[in-house]
């Protein structure tokens, strides 16, 4: 069943998308009173951010004694001063909070000079003790926080990133650096702060997700910052052809090699690769390094833990695919040749794809390419199963254009948000992406279940124009 055709609209301002599109979201109504938990979660407090962060600055950061002498800001202050890690344009939002909202979570990073490293530390909060505070009750001191885990490395990169609550609400999944560039799966308990490392070493883990105790992730062989950034030796070659390649590719070659993941399951604590049934080997997933970000490395498991839907290179680009629409006059989606092995480059379209982890099967979810990159446009990736395993919403993709997937679809060459009937691979459209000119970008999806109701939630990435707001939800 599809989610309804009921829209809802929120003005907001440019910037603002994020911030007050969660703050002020305002939950399903129900028979039950709202507990302190999701009153301080909807932001019906204060629904100003910035207080929320004012009060984790005062939680992490003691006050200075009235007697300390004020100084100018060092160079060593700059790199060891702490900072909130998120992204809000991909929908990464500094604060996180429980399934239940008793507790959240910030990340801070600091540079720590003395062994060259970058740091990273996951504080949990109390809901309630924050609220608490920001409400004004008499005699109440600043909350603790809790440091869950700190991790540091060596490399350039973030030490802890992708972190996410599990759907109880007991442990926080991340994918953490300890020592160097490689990245491993951890997750970390609630209660007692215990570590564990889920994938094994020698691994560079670079996308994860979870359904209840089983985990599934993908691995590339690790390379070290020195490597990344290699520009000549005996493993490169001395001449590269260099037309329509981005000048990084050109100057530094292993950043744009082309990437296999392998794709690996973890159940009863017991991490496996999955095997492909037609071959009884390892399943794996091609992209470019250049292209090999969250977005394009993209996995969702289905509720029940048996299927997981990937992004993946296009294994065939037919010539009906140059008739897509591109965002930028100078990006094009371009054809296979006849008689010659496609070119795995920064330029082939990726695809959604679908495995079955019981069987090891993997077949085209949608027989078309994503808007996102070959085709230049920024609508987030995202999944969102529904139905027990039986429905599954996808964005930034285009529609088939021909095959008996076409039957009952808007003849459109620009990008939707669909779903798609697991069984029957039937595809029915919710809503087409944005013409060239409006700068919003679909950033995430909500469903909520009370209502039935699907959210979308856009980023105002630009000003707009006075006396006119654009919509952040709908």
């Amino acid at each position: 069943m599809r989610p309804n055709g009921a829209i809802k609209e929120r003005s907001c301002s440019a910037g603002e998308s994020l911030w007050y599109g969660r703050l002020l979201l305002p939950r399903a109504n129900t028979s039950k009173s709202p507990s302190r938990h999701q009153t301080f979660r909807n932001g019906a407090l204060c629904g100003l951010t910035v207080s929320v962060f004012v009060t984790v600055g005062l939680c992490l950061w003691p006050a200075t004694s009235a007697a300390q002498s004020v100084r100018p800001m060092t160079v060593r202050d700059s790199i060891e001063k702490a900072s909130f890690v998120g992204d809000p344009l991909n929908g990464k939002e500094e604060v996180s909070f429980s399934p239940d909202g008793r507790y959240f979570f910030v990340i801070t990073k600091r540079g720590v000079l003395q062994s060259n490293q970058l740091q990273s530390t996951i504080w949990l909060f109390q809901s309630v003790a924050v609220s608490d505070l920001l409400k004004g009750s008499a005699g109440l001191g600043v909350p603790n926080a809790t440091p869950l885990v700190t991790m540091a490395t060596s490399s350039n990169a973030d030490p802890i990133t992708e972190a996410r609550w599990a759907a109880d609400g007991k442990s926080i999944t991340f994918l953490g650096r300890n020592k160097d560039s490689e990245r491993h799966l951890f997750a970390v308990t609630i209660k007692d702060t215990r570590l564990m490392q889920l994938s094994p070493s020698g691994q560079d883990v670079t996308d994860f997700d979870r359904s209840k105790d089983i985990f599934v992730f993908t691995t590339v062989p690790p390379q070290a910052d020195s490597q990344l950034y290699q520009s000549g030796g005996s493993t490169l070659s001395d001449i590269e052809i260099g037309t329509v390649a981005p000048l990084v590719n050109l100057l530094y070659p292993n950043q744009g090699k082309s990437e296999r993941r392998e794709v690996w399951y973890v159940r009863d604590g017991h991490a496996s690769p999955v095997l492909d049934s037609k071959t009884s080997s390892p399943i794996l997933l091609t992209a470019t390094a250049s292209t090999l970000t969250r977005e394009s490395s993209l996995l969702s498991l289905s509720p029940s833990g048996r299927y997981v839907v990937v992004t993946n290179s296009a294994a065939h680009v037919p010539v009906t695919w140059e008739s897509y629409q591109t965002r930028y006059p100078f990006s094009k989606i371009v054809a296979d040749k006849p008689n010659t092995k496609p070119m795995a480059d920064e330029f082939r379209p990726l695809q959604y794809e679908l495995i079955d982890l019981r069987t090891g099967k993997m077949s085209v979810l949608i027989d078309a390419p994503l808007g996102w990159w070959s085709a230049g446009f920024v609508d987030a990736l995202r999944v969102l199963w529904l139905r027990d395993d039986k429905e599954v919403i996808v964005t930034n993709t285009f529609l088939p254009l021909e095959g008996n997937s076409v039957l009952g679809l808007p003849h459109s060459t620009r990008p939707w948000v669909v779903e798609v009937n697991i069984g029957s691979g039937k595809i029915s459209c919710i809503k087409e992406t944005a013409e060239r000119g409006k700068n919003l970008r679909l950033t995430a999806l909500e469903w909520q279940a009370a209502n039935e109701q699907l959210v979308l939630r856009y980023f105002c990435s630009a000003p707009l124009r006075t006396g006119h707001k654009g919509p952040c939800l709908k």
